[in-house]
């Protein structure tokens, strides 16, 4: 009888989460302007009927509504979106049910995030662009180019005839200068990593906040102040810089995109915790206000003396923790 009551429960909940998930993948399909907000709220239901009940009557809820998207919006759109939000929602599903810190749900997500987005790319060169993958990079490479030509010239030509110098102009071919397709083919899988860490944390603080109202225990994110970068971390965020210095040396097609990509997960990384390390003595230590912290941040990271400043102290952070609230740190006598 128990478990007759058990099944009957979980029919009816994943029918009522299939229908949320239909009507959200709906309203994200017919109104794209929303469809960030589609992206962010489309994995919670999945995650939480992963912690009511089991990963079976999860994938029947995401199957059937799958089904109905689409045979009624469209079938190859609503596939794309089935992947992302089912594969976030588990994951995300899973850490919760398990317990796992909030470092571990957001890497997890990370890694998660970055998968679907290679996968769906994939698919969708061969499903909707129907063209190879060496096709579709060297047409989007020709239109980058092209593009990123014509709005240098159209810069060029409106501070021109606002009275701007030759040598001033001359300035802007330097600036635009290294922002080709080419850096962007080399920096691409940072960019990729990024936007999948971005994603990965704006998934969790939606998901806790909705999750929280619910009445779930849902891990607090570390606070800014609190970031650290464990050693291990630290030498996997140093790691494809030297596989990739390694590797141009030999073959440079290969090895530059490597190597262009870790300096820019790398650098990033550690000016994070840089930036943590700054925030957390300006607090704790001179007792500033947030507003200050702020005004003196954003005076600071975009100037390259300083972000090489913040570099430095994030790779001094790991190796002798100035803070002491890394319990992983490695001592050093």
């Amino acid at each position: 009888m128990e478990n007759r009551k058990y099944n009957t429960k979980s029919t009816v909940e994943a029918g009522l989460i299939s229908g949320i998930i239909i009507v959200l993948m709906l309203i994200t399909g017919y109104v794209p302007v929303i469809s960030f907000m589609g992206t962010l709220l489309l994995p919670i239901p999945v995650a939480l009927l992963y912690i009511r009940h089991s990963i079976k009557v999860t994938l029947t809820a995401v199957a059937a509504s799958f089904i109905i998207t689409a045979v009624i919006f469209n079938p190859i759109s609503a596939l794309l979106s089935a992947i992302s939000f089912a594969a976030v929602g588990i994951t995300m599903g899973y850490c919760i049910k398990k317990d796992k810190s909030s470092n571990t749900i957001i890497a997890l997500l990370t890694a998660v995030s970055l998968a679907v987005s290679i996968v769906t790319i994939i698919l969708s060169i061969m499903l909707i662009q129907k063209t190879t993958i060496v096709q579709f990079f060297t047409k989007t490479i020709n239109d980058l180019n092209e593009t990123i030509k014509e709005s240098v010239e159209m810069a060029k030509s409106f501070y021109a005839s606002a009275g701007m110098s030759k040598e001033q102009l001359a300035q802007i071919d330097t600036v635009f200068g290294s922002l080709n397709a080419d850096f962007i083919v080399n920096a691409f899988g940072a960019i990729m990593i990024m936007q999948a860490f971005f994603s990965a944390l704006m998934n969790y603080i939606v998901a806790k906040a909705i999750l929280k109202r619910l009445g779930y225990n849902v891990k607090r994110i570390v606070p800014f102040t609190e970031i650290y970068m464990p050693n291990v971390t630290g030498m996997l965020f140093i790691l494809p810089t030297i596989v990739g210095m390694l590797i141009q040396r030999k073959n440079p097609a290969i090895g530059k995109p490597v190597l262009v990509s870790g300096q820019y997960l790398m650098s990033y990384a550690f000016m994070l915790i840089g930036l943590s390390v700054v925030t957390y003595f300006l607090k704790n230590r001179f007792n500033l206000r947030k507003g200050v912290m702020v005004l003196i941040i954003l005076f600071t990271i975009f100037n390259p003396l300083f972000m090489n400043i913040y570099i430095f102290i994030g790779l001094a952070d790991m190796l002798f923790d100035f803070r002491k609230i890394n319990p992983h740190r490695i001592p050093i006598r």
